[in-house]
């Protein structure tokens, strides 16, 4: 009789496990939609929002497990109700320990917020006074006279300027606008440039608009020259110069192993494979005595074009850098180049209008160098 009793609970319980995994994945299924929807939208959530998310998780997992707990000893209640006090040892050995299991997921979970963010085990980590900086700057509101938090308005704010498309200067302008009638203090930031700082989000290109005719710059977004009254849009070409020195810097900065160990191998004459590469040759050996006492870096510039559109010939030229003291195998791959500008028109670029500001950035960085151990 207990061996019949025994497997009908063990079944019991496995069709219980399978009813719960195939409706937690039904149910989970449009959420997990609508969050990928959501992302698109929005700009990239900050690391310590997704460690809070994941301790959000273990929370909401701790109450999906209790909920079971809960339910399955109210069932093997109902299933035992004339065998509890023959056999009290078959509901010992079936039935969880909903205070062992509670207490392993509260282990678990306050082990994950003591070590990522050093909270108390009774208090919860959303609410916690021992959060670090970036999370009192997530909850800091915009002024004291409202709950608004200020990392949350700044989101909204650069959502609409994106999705206004207008330029940096009237955008700092309406910033100003908006912070001259708040009240003081707030902590708004006064510039769009400080709005992008405040949001961890770089500045990495510049697009300027020139008329092919006079030579003369546009504003933003505006398609008709003003100075010779040429409407033909394709008399105007558009220009997009990159951070050049922010840009370099980090990409060195990830490449300096492999640089430092192609580098050991030259100064030791070590051709493995035996391939003549430029390090190897006469002309950089040169290079390297004369800048004997300074860690060098050569750069190899291309420039490239191809046609966007057969119908109206629009045309898009690139200028890009790649360093000469990474191995060959590496030294021409994409996500090791730097894309320094972009023409796009529908003629041939003009070097002069398009390569000049940033063949300046150039100059400059091999007169100011990088530093490397800047954090």
């Amino acid at each position: 009789m207990n061996i019949d009793l025994e497997n009908a609970v063990c079944y019991d319980q496995e069709q219980r496990s399978k009813r719960y995994k195939k409706n937690h994945s039904n149910a989970r299924t449009p959420t997990d939609l609508a969050q990928e929807t959501e992302e698109s939208f929005y700009l990239p959530k900050c690391p310590l929002t997704e460690e809070f998310s994941h301790c959000s998780k273990l929370h909401d997992l701790q109450e999906e497990v209790q909920v079971i707990i809960d339910e399955d000893d109210d069932r093997i209640d109902d299933a035992l109700p004339f065998y509890k006090d023959q056999d009290e040892s078959l509901n010992e050995n079936y039935c969880i320990d909903s205070d062992a299991v509670g207490g392993m997921i509260n282990c678990e979970y306050n082990e994950c917020n003591n070590n990522d963010f050093n909270i108390d085990d009774a208090t919860d980590c959303s609410t916690s006074d021992n959060d670090s900086s970036e999370t009192e700057s997530e909850e800091v509101c915009l002024h004291e006279y409202t709950n608004v938090s200020t990392i949350y308005y700044c989101t909204d704010l650069l959502n609409y300027l994106r999705a206004a498309d207008i330029s940096k200067s009237h955008s700092t302008h309406l910033i100003t606008l908006i912070k001259s009638i708040l009240p003081t203090p707030n902590h708004l930031p006064a510039t769009m440039d400080d709005l992008l700082l405040f949001m961890n989000i770089d500045n990495l290109f510049s697009r300027r608009s020139i008329c092919l005719i006079c030579k003369g710059d546009l504003e933003y977004k505006q398609r008709k020259c003003l100075n010779c009254k040429c409407c033909d849009e394709k008399s105007i070409a558009d220009i997009y110069d990159i951070n050049l020195k922010d840009v370099f810097t980090k990409l060195v900065k990830r490449l300096t192993p492999i640089i430092e160990e192609y580098k050991q191998k030259v100064y030791n004459n070590i051709d493995e494979q035996e391939t003549q590469d430029i390090l190897f040759g006469y002309l950089y050996g040169e290079l390297l005595k004369e800048y004997s006492s300074e860690n060098i870096l050569s750069l190899i510039l291309h420039l490239d074009g191809v046609g966007l559109t057969r119908s109206s010939k629009l045309k898009m030229w690139l200028f890009s850098g790649s360093i000469v003291e990474l191995p060959p195998i590496f030294r021409y791959r994409r996500y090791n180049m730097t894309l320094m500008s972009i023409w796009v028109a529908y003629t041939e670029p003009k070097p002069d209008l398009w390569l000049r500001p940033i063949i300046s950035q150039i100059q400059s960085l091999k007169m100011q160098g990088i530093d490397l151990f800047i954090a």
